[in-house]
């Protein structure tokens, strides 16, 4: 089996309904990284994995939607990082078939998974 990883960028601004306390939170950047893993059994007749075009599109959707806006203004939920990895998990694989996970992280050290599957 092949698989594919792609690494998207994106910086965004959101505002988290509640944090842990129960205060409201004012809006902050963050600097979006989001990874998407799709798999495929075998090669295209040119030897690539036929989904690659597919993941582009995937992250123009990105940039046409996400880069640069207020998360909160996009969505219709409040714009946590598990909730956009379960988001774009559904965009990406509607796009992109092969897509089998998606992570993303908002800092240097955490990611949030999101697949259908345990991967393998």
């Amino acid at each position: 089996m092949f698989k594919v990883t792609r690494k998207f960028c994106f910086r965004a601004t959101r505002s988290l309904a509640r944090n842990h306390s129960g205060e409201s939170m004012v809006y902050e950047d963050r600097d979006y990284k989001v990874e998407v893993l799709s798999f495929a059994e075998k090669l295209n007749g040119f030897g690539y994995i036929e989904d690659c075009a597919d993941l582009e599109r995937f992250g123009a959707w990105l940039q046409d939607n996400v880069r640069g806006r207020k998360l909160n203004d996009v969505f219709m939920f409040n714009p946590t990082t598990e909730n956009l990895t379960r988001y774009f998990f559904g965009v990406c694989k509607s796009m992109a078939p092969a897509t089998i996970l998606v992570r993303v992280s908002e800092d240097d050290v955490t990611w949030i998974t999101y697949s259908l599957q345990e991967p393998r």
